[in-house]
Parts: C-alpha cells; sequence; structure tokens
C-alpha cells in the first residue's frame, strides 16, 4: 500500500494533471468530446518551442488524449 503522503510529497509532471484542467475548463464551451485530432507527427510547434509525445499516435478523440495524455491533442483540444 502506498502512504498517503507520498501524493504530496512526490513529484509528478504538472502536464499530466493540466490536461484534466484543461478539458474541464473548455469541454462544455467549444468542443465534443468525440471530436478527432490529428496527432500523428507526434510533436507540435509552438514559436521556437517543440512539445512532444511519447509516440506519434494519430487521430484521437478527445477522450484518448486524456487516456493516452497526448500532449499534442492537449494543446489541439485548447
Amino acid at each position: 500500500m502506498v502512504p498517503p503522503q507520498r501524493a504530496v510529497q512526490e513529484v509528478y509532471e504538472p502536464g499530466s494533471t493540466f490536461k484534466i484542467v484543461t478539458a474541464g475548463r473548455r469541454s462544455r464551451r467549444t468542443r465534443h468530446p468525440a471530436q478527432m485530432f490529428d496527432v500523428s507527427p507526434g510533436y507540435v510547434r509552438i514559436g521556437s518551442r517543440r512539445v512532444d509525445d511519447v509516440h506519434a499516435y494519430g487521430l484521437l478523440s478527445f477522450t484518448d488524449v486524456i487516456v493516452k495524455s497526448s500532449n499534442v491533442g492537449a494543446i489541439k483540444w485548447a
């Protein structure tokens, strides 16, 4: 069993938790959860920065963006 203090003591990648924040904030106003996003290159450029996914997934629905924790899909959703 994992001690409860780990939730506040361990380091977590913030992008994974912010995908849920993005989903909750945007989903009701602008997009449909079944909408598909092309994340096939596996990365997206924002200015001079490059944001990568672990894999080049192809087409993902919003649900799959959350399940697979796609950074590119979350950016395109937002």
